[in-house]
């Protein structure tokens, strides 16, 4: 069988290296919500061969559905899994063994709900559930409006998330985790005059999932293993770097706005790793 040199090969298939892993080529499995876990969030049989499938290519990097960072980020089904339990990291691992026994790699999408949540199942699951997000403004077609979050809950709530990447990276065997902003998930910035109050500045836009990606890093992953970004629709310069001074490595855009288009101008080379 005839042999080709990486660069003889098209971008697509050549190799690149993201974060602490090497990739022999650029298809990526996207996050993909499934909601096949069982009622308690813990993952089956069922997803440790559904991903191991997605491996079989050795150096392929996967991004796995979102998993809840704790049981208030809840917010569309009992079956989308969660990583704040010990038995959801025990599955988890389970899954990320089987793609490491393949040769490749594996990313976990980490989120909480916010506005978007399905507040009936949540209400009738969890009687005391608060309805939470970055504000008030409610989601498209929807009456009932979030309470925004105090300060020491969002503190709770960056906590969760660097509590969910340590326990996806250390405990889990995970090679790097994805924070969810998109799609109105709790750390997406949303304007509002809690913004405004902050003189407009646009440090109060990305805030939050800055303190959230730095927050994760302080929990000594081994190595450099990625801390990804999904931050639509938001001035991005910042989020290309985090709280800490280090550079993302990736961060991952979609469904951009033509009035997004001026800040994607250099940022490749601002974010200091792929874009």
């Amino acid at each position: 069988m005839q042999q080709f040199e990486d660069s003889d090969r098209p971008g697509l298939f050549q190799s690149i290296r993201v974060g602490d892993v090497e990739l022999t080529h650029r298809v990526v499995l996207a996050p993909m919500t499934r909601c096949r876990a069982n009622d308690h969030g813990i993952h089956t049989d069922l997803a440790v061969e559904y991903y191991r499938q997605r491996a079989s290519m050795p150096g392929t990097l996967l991004i796995t559905e979102p998993s809840y960072v704790s049981r208030p980020a809840e917010g569309v089904s009992p079956h989308a899994p969660g990583v704040y339990t010990s038995e959801q990291i025990a599955a988890w691992k389970r899954v990320a063994d089987a793609v490491h026994e393949r040769g490749s790699y594996i990313f976990m999408q980490l989120w909480a709900c916010g506005r978007t949540a399905e507040l009936e199942y949540l209400r009738k699951r969890y009687p005391d559930y608060q309805y939470v997000s970055a504000s008030d403004i409610p989601m498209a077609g929807r009456d009932e409006k979030s309470r925004p979050l105090t300060k020491p809950e969002i503190q709770e709530y960056v906590s969760a998330f660097a509590e969910a990447a340590q326990n996806a990276v250390k405990l889990a065997d995970f090679d790097g985790v994805e924070i969810h902003g998109a799609y109105g998930y709790l750390h997406r910035p949303v304007h509002s005059g809690r913004v405004q109050q902050a003189d407009g500045r646009i440090w109060s836009f990305c805030r939050k999932p800055v303190e959230i990606c730095a927050a994760s890093r302080r929990r000594r992953m081994s190595g450099d293993r990625g801390i990804q970004d999904c931050i639509p629709d938001q001035p991005m310069e910042c989020s290309a770097r985090h709280a800490d001074g280090r550079p993302c490595s990736d961060i991952h855009l979609l469904g951009l706005s033509t009035r997004c288009q001026s800040s994607i101008s250099g940022l490749s080379s601002r974010c200091g790793g792929v874009f």
